[in-house]
């Protein structure tokens, strides 16, 4: 009697034992769970943060792009003393030929900085191209502007025509990361007055932390 009441004692215990341990090892895998499902909320809040600030910096890309105007202009001549066949000097005209590429920044929360090669202030690129010599000009048009002979007039390159330019634009966010976008406008045509152009950009980098 008394062995028996002693193997019973002793299998009470050996079952409460392994109950604290199931217990234990019950209250430490659901610790494990609940970290992990913490973690992964976190991690989707993050992502889900950073989808959202990259879809923003997008959209601010595109609002840029789509922002770009492209205006020609013909209406610029310079003076140019010549000599004829006679030796008499007479009044030749160089025509200009330019493009001015406009752009509005975007609104938005970023920071937008331009590259160097645009003016701090200024919304606006002179694309250049080769002038041609006129006899003649037409005086009454509002819209001519003659430049006299001795005055510094646009710096254009006689040979070749420059038929696009690339720029950088810079997007700082407020925890200072940097994403830097290349611009570029190219395949500038002109027909009957209307300007056509391909716009198109590149990543440099993206979100970096500075």
């Amino acid at each position: 009697m008394k062995k028996l009441k002693s193997e019973s004692g002793s299998a009470m215990i050996l079952a409460l034992f392994l109950m604290i341990l199931v217990s234990i090892v019950m209250i430490s895998f659901s610790n494990q769970v609940a970290n992990q499902i913490r973690s992964t909320i976190n991690l989707n809040e993050n992502m889900q943060e950073m989808y959202n600030v990259e879809s923003d910096i997008e959209e601010c890309i595109k609002g840029f792009i789509e922002s770009i105007e492209i205006e020609y202009k013909d209406n610029i001549y310079k003076k140019r003393t010549v000599k004829n066949d006679n030796g008499e000097n007479i009044i030749k005209y160089h025509k200009y030929f330019y493009y001015n590429i406009k752009f509005l920044s975007p609104n938005t929360n970023y920071k937008l900085q331009l590259s160097n090669d645009i003016k701090d202030g200024s919304n606006m690129i002179s694309i250049q191209e080769k002038f041609e010599e006129v006899d003649n000009i037409d005086n009454n048009s509002n819209d001519t502007i003659i430049i006299e002979e001795n005055d510094d007039g646009p710096k254009f390159d006689s040979t070749d025509a420059i038929k696009g330019i690339t720029f950088t634009m810079k997007l700082i966010e407020d925890d200072n990361k940097e994403s830097e976008i290349y611009i570029k406008v190219d395949n500038i045509k002109v027909d009957n007055e209307k300007v056509e152009c391909d716009i198109d950009y590149s990543v440099k980098s993206w979100r970096i932390k500075n």
